[in-house]
């Protein structure tokens, strides 16, 4: 279980980019850029001093070269030929070189000069120098003709990556790249070339890498050899598979920044496209803004993003050159910052914008738009190209291309043809020769052998009813699909979401960006003239499909279709019938009895790419035939998989066809989900389709298609994407077997293959399913166990003094090794635990215990309850983190030692003195509950003291977004980090995340972002309201990610500088001892903390009908009646805090004899200990040996070593009169602190006043945090 791939390797940095309008070149430039990327160095990540990565993309230094090329005896005037190019290479083994000169020479490439001595080894960190390759530099001459020269270099350096060890850093006639791991001051000292005074260049782009894995390396450092970016494509995996269909060759091994250069290059060069239009195609506008431009654009748009599409989503801004043309611009909703300063020499693209002196602007600095590109293009001079002009020239080229674009501006309308095309044919399946069955009995049978489960059809009928998706409350208590008693392959698939790096999107504010539109059909190619037609859906939902037997006549939901904008599947299989050389190829999700699945799979994988190579132009995949005797079920999902890999895998047959799907097994928006991240194009969920029309309801049909696309769109904003036509296997496995999950391509944990969920196993299951559906008798759904309803009232009984804990430790224990639900309940400790005397020492940090209560707002909490537990855990000595509700008055700084303070993306209450309140501050990027998913009190819940502690009006909503929206990047991450220590120097700031597969990669960036904790919140954790979907179908467990955290942080060399805390779940005193084996240093409980005052899991809290006081704001039975509620019982505060702690006394006093016969003296010493752990049960299911892989690790306690992002904060001290410089960061916050902390104290209190001369630029987090008593005047 690797802490990071690099594949999924997460960057984020800063950018610099200086063109000279009159294009002369001269060392200003380089050094301008070099002093901007050294304003910029707190955008950058750095580790014990020593930087992630930093380079810079000039101009071919002609000067140095031709003195070069004379001192060396050679013509020195080769570098003003067109001809003259420069090659730059890293490489470790000595005989590479006559290697790459062989292959130049095979291309036409005559090499003039090899360099090889160019670079300064004790110029690097320590880190650097254990890395660092060989530095290969040539001067080359390559074949006469711009055109020839440059595709002879391109194919050569393709060349060259893939027959030898060798990156190839720059290789062209035009640009050269300089980059080391390290900080850009060691450009100059490293690479002899840029320390030469003769260096000169009329154009630079500089880049500053934070990587948030310390393993970066020189090769993925940026500038590339064409591109450098802020920010993270986060649907790489989409884009390298057209490029792949494509015919374009990517980078060996790269992240994705390394992988969109190289799209690029092989646009430009290899298919002749203008640099334009290759960035044009890939970052297409979405399509709210070609609504509102001519018809000729829109025409050429249209084709661009068949051609290709927007298949490079994510935040980032970027910096393009090739040749004599630079693009620059910011994505689809400007998430990542660039803007755009003009002097009177140059233009300057940054990150940020204050390196360059006030007085030398010409104009304001401008930020570039949300998806704006502008170019600079070398004609006598850089010449600024707006971003009207730029559209402009991909118009023109496009024309100039020949592409059939006439009239495509049609497909921004979508929906079906108002009448049937052709014959429509209405779908035949076979059916038994005896009596049909009554419909609804058979239907029932097909949601019982297909996996429904009773919550299936809840959640789909509140779909129905209400066009929205359901909510609710607590967490999903039920087994992980390896662990339960029948599963479909999707149960075994969660969602992954955006983290940091990649952050999740507001939907409700970029609610015109998100987009659900898909295509059907053949797509054109991007270079050339092609003019066969496709389908656009604006919903990947098609209707109609069913099976004759039903009685139901597509025709009656064509109207319906086209008012959702989408089709019914019966037209779109005549449309390429008409259209296509060949008919569609229907594949059956079934097989022979005596066929293996893998066959099987094999077999319609075939069928599907013999058909679409000989002109069908759509794939169904389609579950009718499993109704004949002799054949077992095939679940679609792998049908879907199969036949997308076998399109895949010859060039261009995916872009010929559509995939679509037609099956009864798709249950629900997860399924509807992993069928498109499998690779279909559109889904119809026929018996779904037929339930909500089985109602009756005329609305009922059309509202569940509008809440699966709202649902569909909100899964889409987890992942930081908003159109639907970039997602991908955005997803990740637990117990599923390697083989088949490679076959799917995914990532599977906890399996192995021999255990866990494969082929076998699927064989079987098949069998199964085939005859519960074939069968004449009535069937059951069976609801999923669930464990809190079966433990909750002995919990109570514990904390009411009824019962000893010892009662309710064993209720778990039965429960858990009968039926359990997560991966620690298959774990047993390799020690027995006997009744041996004895108590270990349960300290941790400041407090008396490992664990504490997590975070819980008010207002999703009731007031005695939210007061409970900040007193109970004070008399107790642990922690009790507050939630994003704000903190009452009173309550202000009562509870320093024993409070946390959330710091959440709705700000609610947060100011100087909440920040000052606790000595613990958690920024909440995600949990486990609802990663990527904000909140929603609703008005009813916001009573006055609600209101007040939130610092907003009562009776209206409170909505948390998605996202921080001052969070969204690392860097960003780093400079709220830097607040609030600055605010609060005593603070101890905690960064929560959801558990997602690369978590140990971001662990660390957090870790080197300057947080003193990692809070990792696992899939089942609790909450006060959130969608069921994500409840239960987004993030992984908590044990994956506090494993691969642990190793992770410790492999980097900075597991001692942070704490790992973990939620999720967790409800004993077992589970605290097991997850401090697996690496975490404190346990969360929330429901727990309710149960003990009397919940009864009735899973309403979103309904503020609570009828035990806890999880409302009704406050008295006289209330509680006039709102409907027939039974309440308010808590009693004292009660309440008397259950909490001897609750928590008796956890703790758990948790010490269990560390004690585990043979330790204290619980911090099991941290990391898994030699202590051994799976005991579901051997058949998963494989926990990794998860249980031993970490060699010594803790070396605490040590105080920041690790910082870039630079330190300025002093906030300024001097009054001063000039503010943008390195000035924080200015005023710590003063807002000081001012905060009086307050807190009582003490009186001095206003702050302080003015900056004109001229000032003001750096990040300027005034932040500022108080009444502070005035700043700039």
């Amino acid at each position: 279980m690797p802490g990071g791939n690099v594949a999924s390797e997460h960057d984020a940095c800063a950018l610099v980019a200086i063109a000279r309008k009159d294009a002369r070149p001269t060392r200003a430039v380089l050094e301008l850029a070099l002093h901007g990327m050294a304003s910029l160095a707190h955008r950058s990540g750095v580790v014990d001093g020593e930087g992630d990565g930093a380079g810079v993309l000039t101009d071919i230094p002609r000067a140095l070269w031709a003195h070069e090329l004379e001192r060396t005896g050679r013509d020195e005037t080769a570098v003003q030929l067109e001809r003259f190019a420069v090659g730059h290479f890293f490489h470790d083994d000595p005989a590479d070189v006559k290697t790459i000169v062989a292959i130049l020479a095979g291309r036409g490439i005559e090499t003039l000069l090899a360099r090889t001595e160019t670079t300064d080894e004790a110029a690097l960190g320590p880190r650097g120098r254990i890395e660092a390759p060989r530095f290969l530099q040539l001067a080359l001459l390559a074949p006469r003709g711009a055109t020839l020269g440059s595709r002879a270099l391109y194919e050569a350096g393709v060349d060259i990556e893939r027959v030898t060890s060798a990156t190839v850093v720059s290789l062209s006639r035009h640009t050269t790249v300089y980059k080391l791991r390290g900080a850009g001051h060691q450009l100059t000292s490293y690479f002899a070339d840029l320390a030469d005074p003769r260096f000169a260049t009329s154009s630079a782009f500089g880049h500053n890498r934070y990587a948030t894995n310390t393993s970066t390396s020189f090769t993925r450092v940026q500038p590339f050899p064409v591109f450098a970016h802020n920010g993270e494509i986060n649907t790489i995996s989409r884009l390298r598979e057209e490029a792949r269909a494509l015919g374009l060759p990517l980078s060996r091994d790269g992240s994705d920044s390394q992988d969109v250069d190289a799209a690029i290059r092989a646009l430009v060069i290899r298919h002749g496209l203008t640099v334009v239009e290759s960035i044009e195609l890939l970052f297409p506008p979405i399509v709210n803004e070609m609504k509102r431009m001519g018809a000729d654009l829109q025409d050429a748009y249209v084709q661009g993003r068949a051609a290709i599409g927007p298949l490079a989503q994510g935040p980032a801004g970027i910096l393009v050159r090739v040749g004599d043309t630079c693009i620059f611009g910011v994505d689809a909703l400007g998430l990542r910052p660039l803007w755009h300063v003009e002097t009177e020499d140059e233009h300057v693209f940054a990150s940020e914008r204050g390196f360059i002196p006030l007085e030398r602007y010409v104009s304001d600095p401008v930020p570039l738009a949300p998806g704006e590109r502008v170019a600079l293009r070398r004609d006598m001079g850089w010449r600024l190209l707006d971003q009207n002009a730029v559209r402009d020239k991909f118009l023109a080229a496009r024309r100039l291309r020949g592409v059939a674009m006439n009239g495509l501006r049609s497909h921004l309308l979508c929906g079906g043809p108002a009448e049937p095309i052709g014959v429509a044919k209405r779908w035949e399946i076979g059916t038994p020769p005896d009596e049909m069955d009554d419909v609804s009995v058979r239907r029932e049978r097909q949601f019982a052998a297909l996996g429904f489960e009773p919550d299936d059809l809840k959640m789909a009928a509140f779909m129905m009813e209400t066009g929205n998706e359901p909510i609710g409350s607590l967490g999903y208590d039920g087994p992980l699909a390896a662990l339960a008693p029948r599963a479909n392959l999707a149960d075994h698939l969660h969602e992954t979401v955006a983290v940091v790096t990649n952050p999740a999107i507001d939907r409700e504010r970029e609610i015109e960006h998100f987009s659900t539109r898909v295509l059907l059909g053949p797509r054109p190619a991007p270079h050339a003239h092609d003019s066969r037609r496709w389908i656009e859906l604006a919903t990947p939902l098609l209707l109609g499909g069913h099976p004759a037997w039903t009685g139901l006549r597509s025709d009656d939901f064509r109207a319906l279709a086209r008012q959702k904008g989408t089709w019914l599947i019966d037209d779109v299989v005549a449309r390429f019938t008409t259209d296509a050389k060949l008919p569609p190829v229907f594949l059956e999700a079934d097989r022979d009895w005596e066929e293996h699945p893998r066959d099987a799979l094999a077999r319609l994988g075939a069928a599907a790419a013999r058909g679409v190579r000989g002109g069908a132009q759509l794939v169904v995949v389609r579950d009718h035939g499993v109704m004949n005797e002799g054949r077992a079920w095939l679940d679609p999902h792998l049908v879907i998989a199969a036949a997308h890999r076998a399109l895949v895998a010859q060039p261009s047959l995916r872009r010929d066809c559509a995939l679509v799907v037609s099956a009864g097994s798709i249950r629900n928006l997860h399924d509807v989900m992993v069928a498109l991240a499998l690779g279909a194009d559109a889904v119809n969920p026929y018996l779904l389709l037929e339930y909500a029309i089985a109602t009756a309801d005329p609305d009922a049909l059309g509202n569940l298609v509008e809440a699966l696309r709202k649902g569909i769109e909100k899964v889409m904003s987890t992942l930081g994407i908003h159109e639907l036509r970039g997602y991908g296997r955005q997803l990740a496995a637990v117990g599923l077997a390697p083989e088949v999950a490679r076959f799917a391509g995914l990532e599977t944990f906890c399996a192995s293959d021999e255990i866990g969920l494969g082929w076998d196993r699927i064989a079987e299951e098949g069998f199964a399913r085939a005859s519960m559906l074939r069968e004449r008798r009535d069937a059951r759904l069976e609801p999923a166990f669930r464990i809190w309803p079966r433990a909750w009232k002995t919990a109570l009984a514990v904390a009411n003094g009824e019962a000893p804990y010892a009662t309710y430790a064993e209720r778990l224990r039965e429960l858990e090794t009968m039926h359990p639900v997560s991966l620690r309940h298959l774990v047993d400790f390799s020690r027995p635990l006997d009744d041996a005397d004895g108590a270990a020492d349960t300290s941790a940090g400041e407090h008396a215990g490992p664990f504490y209560i997590s975070s819980m707002s008010f207002g999703s909490q009731g007031e005695t309850a939210y007061r409970a537990y900040a007193e109970a855990m004070a008399r107790i000595d642990l922690l009790c983190v507050n939630g994003e509700g704000g903190e009452l008055p009173d309550l202000i700084g009562r509870y320093p030692r024993n409070r946390g303070q959330q710091i959440a993306s709705g700000r609610f209450g947060v100011s100087a003195l909440l920040a000052n309140s606790s000595n613990y501050l958690e920024i909440k990027i995600g949990q486990g509950a609802k990663p990527g998913e904000g909140g929603h009190l609703p008005a009813r819940k916001v009573s006055k003291k609600v209101a007040l502690a939130r610092n907003a009006q009562p009776g209206i909503d409170l909505i948390s977004p998605s996202n921080n929206h001052d969070i969204y990047s690392i860097e960003d991450l780093a400079q709220v980090v830097h607040e609030l220590k600055t605010v609060n120097p005593r603070a101890r700031v905690s960064v929560k995340v959801p558990v997602v597969p690369d978590i140990g990669v971001i662990a660390v960036g957090i870790a080197k972002a300057g947080a003193d904790i990692v809070t990792l919140s696992g899939f089942d954790g609790g909450t006060g309201a959130a969608r069921q979907h994500a409840l239960r179908r987004a993030g992984l467990p908590v044990e994956i990610g506090v494993a691969q955290a642990h190793r992770a942080l410790v492999a980097s060399g900075l597991r001692d500088v942070v704490e790992l805390w973990c939620d999720g779940g967790m409800k004993s005193a077992l589970d605290v001892a097991k997850m401090l084996c697996l690496g975490a240093d404190r346990v969360g409980f929330g429901t727990l903390a309710m149960v003990a005052i009397g919940c009864t899991i009735c899973r309403g809290c979103q309904l503020d009908t609570c009828h035990v006081g806890i999880a409302t704001q009704l406050e008295s039975v006289a209330e509680a009646t006039d709102r409907g509620v027939k039974r309440f019982e308010p808590r009693e505060f004292e009660r309440a805090v008397e259950n909490l702690t001897r609750f928590f006394t008796a956890l703790r006093e758990e948790l010490a004899r269990i560390a004690a016969q585990l043979g330790v003296r204290a619980t911090t010493d099991l941290v990391g200990r898994t030699d202590l752990l051994a799976q005991a049960r579901g051997l058949d299911r998963v494989d926990l040996r990794e998860l249980l892989e031993p970490v060699t690790w010594t803790p070396p306690g605490r040590r105080e070593l920041r690790v910082v992002a870039g630079v330190a904060a300025a002093t906030a001290e300024a001097e009054e009169g001063r000039t503010l410089q943008a390195g000035d960061r924080f200015v005023a916050t710590d003063a807002s602190g000081e001012l905060a902390r009086l307050r807190i104290a009582g003490a009186d209190v001095a206003d702050v006043a302080s003015s900056y001369r004109e001229g000032s630029v003001a750096g990040n987090g300027f005034a932040a945090y500022a108080t009444d008593g502070v005035a700043l005047t700039l």
